[in-house]
């Protein structure tokens, strides 16, 4: 961060690069997100359905997930929690790439030289400030996905303020960490090598910038989805019922398994939908105490088969996802430079 500091001191409107970074980045970041949420709302609902029934994963194809999506509340289900997604990816990816560029300056070289190993390092940099800044508003924006919530204060306010805590907001940032520095460490490298692959002269060339960062986002999207279905999991779990808890409805047990909601229903619950015997407030706990908890459960009850659900959705949103942001980051990098040379 020192080094982002003296670029920051360095600045002058002749010179222009530091905003043009922030600038550059938050356009990305916000073509990025509108670009793929459709498809990230798919994934993410492929990587939590259950069977209403017995709450064993449902094995549905990324087709017939975006098809019962659209069936219950048209087109527009898709973008549930886009807005949430915008307001973050706004400051996260100016975030981002300044730092990015700032950590490739600090490792004394320019995009011209620097090794895929440095490129790669600059990039773990920026995730670490990136992810700060994303995580709480991820596990918002994917708790939307599913249908949880009425709106982002709705969420905030029952998820924050009623149940779970601060604590759930940021539960997994350890496995967002975790997969997001080796996929960083992956994507940066890889798209830099099939840049200079691609690109040797290094002049402006919107179809290698698309080519490489299609490339290395598939890449690393497919490599890191293991730790993704993880992390999913451990954002959207819902708070499983005791014992101790009123007797939920056989529609709302229905509606909230396929959802991914996990429930133990209890024994006073009839399983024909009848009342059952009310009880105090509901006691509840997490279905997953922390990443090593949800590798061990994915393991036992859905095979190595589970780490990689949602994987081609996956692989649908991070190909052009870094296709996008890197390409406009690119873009409007070189284009702010050049105006401000012209100036």
């Amino acid at each position: 961060m020192a080094a982002l500091d003296e670029d920051w001191e360095e600045w002058t409107p002749e010179k222009g690069s530091f905003v043009h970074h922030m600038l550059a980045g938050s356009a990305a970041g916000v073509a990025e997100h509108v670009s793929i949420f459709p498809i990230d709302t798919v994934k993410t609902h492929m990587q939590c359905q259950r069977c209403p029934v017995n709450g064993k994963p449902v094995k549905l194809t990324a087709t017939q997930t975006a098809r019962q999506l659209v069936a219950e509340e048209g087109p527009l289900r898709l973008f549930r929690g886009v807005s949430t997604m915008l307001g973050a990816s706004l400051p996260a990816h100016a975030v981002y790439f300044s730092v990015f560029e700032a950590a490739k300056k600090a490792l004394g070289a320019d995009t011209n030289t620097i090794t895929p190993m440095a490129s790669g390092s600059a990039g773990v940099i920026a995730t670490v400030c990136h992810d700060l800044i994303m995580t709480p508003m991820d596990v918002i924006k994917q708790r939307l996905q599913l249908g949880y919530y009425n709106g982002v204060a709705d969420c905030f306010k029952t998820v924050v303020m009623k149940h779970e805590g601060l604590r759930a907001l940021y539960i997994s940032f350890p496995t967002t960490l975790l997969m997001n520095l080796p996929y960083s460490m992956i994507m940066v490298s890889a798209n830099e090598t099939f840049k200079k692959i691609l690109n040797p002269s290094g002049e402006m060339n919107v179809s290698a910038y698309i080519a490489s960062g299609a490339a290395a986002g598939a890449l690393a999207g497919a490599l890191t989805n293991p730790l993704d279905v993880a992390k999913t999991r451990l954002q959207t779990q819902s708070m499983m019922m005791t014992e101790e808890a009123s007797c939920p409805s056989r529609t709302r047990c229905a509606q909230l398994q396929t959802r991914g909601v996990s429930i133990t229903v209890p024994p006073s619950c009839s399983i024909n939908g009848r009342p059952g015997v009310e009880r105090a407030e509901p006691v509840l706990r997490r279905q997953y105490a922390g990443l090593m908890d949800a590798l061990i459960q994915i393991k036992a009850q859905e095979g190595f088969a589970g780490f990689f659900r949602g994987v081609y959705p996956r692989l649908l949103v991070h190909a052009p996802s870094v296709a996008v942001s890197w390409t406009t980051f690119e873009v409007l990098k070189k284009t702010l430079d050049r105006m401000s040379e012209d100036d």
